[in-house]
């Protein structure tokens, strides 16, 4: 571990005598150090000198080691700057119909064409790059096409779908499964405290089995709170994400 050492540090714009904390790998930055950011940024520019933009004529501070780099205030600058005056000619031809024209035909050809995966029938066109990226080989035209796509047995975390309808006896072994267990059976909690009657879990989910009587057997029931429940459910989901059955 490091060790920490007390340092006295004196201000270099304002002279203030300061004591911090330091470490000792930060030792030869202890003199350099200033009481504030904006004392720091005063002594920055202290070395600097103002520059006149040769586009806009603005004035900027550069250091004095960057004079002779630094002859624009912005990159917007910069690019006008080297569009016009260094190289003037191959601007204005860039600039032509033309030459717009014959970089669009060149930038397109080099694109190749595939079809939208998700079923639609569309024809795009993609990069190069974005076409040996895809290790999949399913490219969609937008996020809407992936969207509609990304549903049921196409999705990573399909499980055999979900149906409200559990059979005809669901609502009678409901309620002799709240009648039996009254209260949650993991945190105690009461239908009072769940602020509505409480939820009735299988404890082997209903996909797995055929018949809904056998699904709704009370040895297979559970009562249990929303958080409970909820949390249950997502340990489930988690549990056979990983090849659990």
């Amino acid at each position: 571990m490091r060790k920490i050492v007390n340092a006295t540090i004196l201000c270099k714009t304002c002279n203030r005598v300061i004591s911090k904390e330091k470490y000792i790998a930060w030792s030869s930055y202890i003199k350099k150090q200033f009481c504030s950011k904006e004392c720091h940024d005063t002594y920055q520019r202290r070395n600097m000198t103002k520059v006149k933009c040769l586009i806009c004529g603005n004035e900027f501070l550069v250091s004095a080691s960057k004079q002779k780099r630094y002859r624009t205030c912005s990159s917007k600058c910069r690019e006008i700057y080297y569009k016009k005056i260094v190289n003037p000619y191959r601007y204005k031809l860039s600039q032509k119909i033309e030459s717009k024209k014959k970089r669009n035909k060149t930038f397109m050809d080099k694109r190749i064409a595939v079809e939208c995966a998700c079923g639609c029938g569309e024809v795009f066109k993609i990069t190069e790059a974005r076409y040996k990226l895809n290790v999949t080989g399913k490219h969609f035209k937008n996020r809407k096409h992936y969207e509609n796509w990304f549903r049921g047995e196409n999705c990573t975390f399909f499980l055999g779908g979900h149906t409200n309808y559990y059979g005809a006896d669901w609502r009678k072994q409901r309620k002799l499964a709240r009648k039996r267990d009254v209260i949650c059976q993991h945190c105690g909690k009461t239908k009072q405290e769940n602020g509505k009657e409480l939820d009735v879990h299988h404890i082997i989910p209903f996909r797995y089995f055929n018949k809904s009587e056998e699904a709704n057997k009370l040895d297979n029931l559970i009562t249990l709170c929303i958080k409970c429940h909820r949390n249950t459910n997502k340990a489930q989901f988690n549990y056979i994400k990983l090849g659990n059955t």
